[in-house]
């Protein structure tokens, strides 16, 4: 983390590298990244540097911990630990901090791991590689244990090492996430779809919603996904509200896109922000980072609905001073992450105390939302005896006590 600090401006005109590389390339290629996050700034470097020292902090407790511990009968206990889950494949297309991020997180973690890039323009990866590589020499550890594949290395030839690699950490666009999936039987835990929605609730008030909306759509200090879909209750619609709520964006060059309802039934052609809003061209996908679509609801319950349909259940955020329509909203919003007047750009490891991210997973599983170091671990349990064996159970000569204690403080816990 501090030899990142020391080499800032190295890294800065190594970044801005590659970004003339990746202008020179046709308008078509350029398309294909989102250069807010692939751009660095002195900003970008001091929040990695200090989420690196945050892992550092942190991961002692990940490795090797004892989870649960268990008195099964006398003299027979039972550990479940947490250990390294071995090699991880981390393929990527546009993000330039991915190799330090996950580079600490699996050396703090016990873990080796191997970069695949698939962008033209690498030399900020290579150059935060080499800084790596240096300070696992000078701590005697091999610096094999973080790898720089080349861009012409052949991805399929890795995604097919399954007694190899033991996680495969996607990140970038939803093709590549796609491409993975249907390449490789080895468990993939990575970036997700983000439609994420921000609700503007009828009672909410102007101010906080724009800052919300703005901020959720435009900054990129923090999050990966930004806000695709604004949803509006129709009263915002019935005075100029509505259209002093999208002017910042305007503002800032986002491109808005109305939605049939929007268009329809609550189209006012005396709203001069509505009038000018073209027709989404969908309300399932992401829109990126200059864009995003526009629709009113009737009420909160009509707001739930539309997100659990159309969103990716990713993050998703309500704007109201209400507070039963808050607690509804994050009862029935069926998203990994919910926020109540917080900007969805928020939904981030680093905000979460997780240091850094391995990925996101919005699938109903043990881990969901952002993922820390707790996913490049796995589990092992320990049981010693004194000679036990199964037939002194089922003959009752010995007798089951499952007699657990919280391996924090140390006292027993008690089923109720």
């Amino acid at each position: 983390a501090k030899e990142i600090g020391r080499k800032q401006d190295v890294i800065l005109s190594a970044n801005a590298d590659d970004l003339a590389v990746i202008n020179t390339l046709p308008p078509e290629e350029i398309a294909k990244y989102d250069l807010r996050h692939f751009t660095l700034n002195k900003r970008k470097i001091k929040s990695l540097v200090q989420g690196i020292e945050h892992i550092a902090f942190t991961a002692a407790n990940a490795v090797f911990n004892n989870n649960k511990w268990c008195k099964v009968t006398d003299g027979l206990y039972l550990e479940q630990q947490s250990v390294p889950m071995g090699v991880a494949l981390c393929v990527y297309e546009t993000h330039a901090d991915i190799v330090p991020q996950l580079g600490a997180m699996c050396i703090a973690s016990g873990n080796a791991i191997m970069f695949k890039p698939m962008a033209e323009a690498n030399k900020t990866s290579t150059l935060f590689h080499s800084i790596i590589v240096d300070a696992l020499t000078a701590n005697g550890i091999s610096p094999n244990a973080v790898m720089m594949l080349h861009k012409r290395d052949d991805l399929e030839e890795f995604l097919a090492l399954h007694d190899q690699v033991d996680l495969v950490i996607p990140r970038g666009s939803v093709q590549l996430l796609t491409q993975v999936e249907d390449s490789t039987k080895i468990p993939i835990l990575g970036d997700s779809a983000g439609v994420c929605h921000v609700y503007v609730h009828a009672d909410a008030d102007l101010e906080t919603a724009q800052r919300i909306v703005l901020d959720s759509k435009c900054e990129t200090s923090l999050g990966q996904y930004g806000m695709q879909t604004l949803l509006v209750h129709a009263n915002w619609l019935e005075d100029d509200r509505f259209d002093q709520l999208i002017a910042p964006l305007h503002k800032a060059g986002v491109a808005l896109h109305s939605g049939p309802r929007l268009r329809g039934k609550y189209y006012r052609k005396e709203s001069q922000a509505a009038h000018t809003l073209t027709p989404a061209r969908s309300l399932h996908g992401e829109y990126g980072t200059h864009a995003c679509a526009v629709e009113v609801v009737g009420s909160v319950s009509e707001a739930i609905a539309h997100i659990n349909e159309y969103g990716s259940h990713h993050t998703d955020c309500v704007i109201t001073q209400d507070e039963m329509v808050s607690k509804q909203f994050s009862r029935e919003v069926e998203s990994a992450c919910v926020f109540v007047n917080a900007s969805v750009r928020l939904s981030d490891g680093y905000s979460f105390g997780l240091g850094a991210e391995v990925g996101v997973n919005t699938s109903k599983g043990p881990l969901r939302g952002p993922v820390g170091i707790e996913g490049l671990m796995t589990a092992k349990w320990t049981l010693k005896g004194k000679g036990h064996i199964a037939a002194d159970f089922a003959s009752g000569q010995d007798i089951y006590i499952h007699e657990k204690k919280c391996v924090t403080c140390g006292l027993q816990i008690r089923d109720n």
